[in-house]
């Protein structure tokens, strides 16, 4: 964030309550939660839930984008792999069918791209050719960034349809 922008009376964006997720210390402060009533609910809990509820079905992989790049970590990067690789390898154009069989590759190098910040070139099979590898991955990137950005406006909408009026 730009120290230039930052207003101290700003409402967080759900961006930032979802940093939230990455974890939380009861070293000065109790975590909140001692009740069933919504508003007592930890507020962790809340975000997770709206991530949730932000899911279209089983083969929807965004929410889990969204949530392994708040907490950067790959904890469900076979599904996500699996079902985009599938998707790309059903695709008709040239690049995607000759690369057909590498297709899970290009798309986890992609992910680690996406999760991870840097480029995962060093993964390129010999067979694909760079060209091919380099428009694959691009693709592949641009799927997951729409998913997540998807899925993080539905999470938002879910997240403020509870009825949220704390500062989570």
């Amino acid at each position: 964030m730009n120290a230039d922008t930052y207003e101290p009376k700003a409402p967080r964006s759900f961006e930032e309550r979802l940093q939230r997720l990455c974890g939380e210390s009861a070293y000065r402060m109790p975590v909140e939660g001692r009740s069933t009533r919504p508003g007592s609910l930890p507020a962790a809990h809340q975000l997770a839930a709206a991530l949730g509820m932000a899911r279209q079905g089983k083969d929807d992989v965004g929410p889990d984008i969204v949530m392994d790049m708040v907490v950067g970590r790959t904890n469900t990067a076979g599904r996500v792999v699996r079902t985009i690789a599938a998707a790309m390898a059903s695709d008709r154009n040239r690049a995607a069918r000759r690369c057909r069989a590498y297709m899970r590759i290009i798309v986890w190098a992609s992910y680690a791209s996406v999760i991870g910040g840097l480029r995962q070139d060093q993964l390129r099979p010999s067979e694909v050719a760079q060209q091919d590898w380099d428009l694959l991955t691009e693709a592949a990137e641009r799927i997951m960034g729409c998913l997540a950005d998807e899925a993080l406006q539905r999470a938002e909408r879910a997240f403020y349809a509870q009825g949220e009026r704390r500062a989570a």
